[in-house]
């Protein structure tokens, strides 16, 4: 019994000659006699099997080396699936090329602008300037709902009678003194 390559997953079906006869030929509710000796063989030839029953006769090992394919020659087009204006590289003049290394090097390293973000959303919020309530730095979705709008209020409320009673000594959760709070 000959052994079989296993077939390669293209996203297309291509048959050659020889299988197309092949199919042809099979009947349905036929099937292939299954060699259970080069099965047994294939098991325990592995690395790391374990031993095979006493009276069981292996056959050598088959190497399952993957041949050179040589489905397309080198003189054949490739026909792929592929969108030139994407995949295919563009002729760019010298002017161009140089502007991108520029751009390139403005940017920096990699990292340059690694832990930046938090620095970068404080002057964000400096230059915007101290909103008038807070309900303006409500999301959309929370000020479409009403029931949100009072239950934040009056927790907004609640921290502004702690604040102004003196609650923790003027002294946030970490240990920092609040905006407005006096100090002595």
């Amino acid at each position: 019994m000959s052994r079989q390559e296993p077939m390669r997953q293209m996203p297309f079906n291509i048959h050659t000659k020889k299988q197309q006869q092949k199919q042809q030929q099979r009947r349905p509710g036929q099937s292939k006699a299954l060699d259970l000796g080069l099965l047994d063989s294939f098991i325990y030839n592995q690395e790391g099997a374990a031993k095979p029953p006493p009276g069981l006769v292996l056959r050598p090992a088959v190497s399952l080396a993957k041949r050179p394919e040589t489905l397309v020659k080198e003189d054949e087009p490739l026909y792929a699936d592929i969108d030139p204006r994407i995949h295919w590289p563009q002729p760019r003049s010298e002017a161009w090329h140089e502007a991108k290394q520029n751009e390139i090097k403005e940017r920096g390293g990699r990292k340059a602008q690694f832990g930046k973000a938090a620095l970068r959303l404080r002057q964000q919020r400096l230059e915007e300037g101290e909103p008038d309530s807070f309900e303006e730095t409500l999301p959309d979705k929370i000020v479409e709902n009403p029931a949100w709008v009072r239950m934040l209020k009056r927790l907004h409320n609640i921290e502004d009678e702690i604040a102004a009673v003196g609650g923790a000594n003027g002294v946030g959760k970490r240990g920092r003194r609040r905006a407005g709070d006096v100090g002595l």
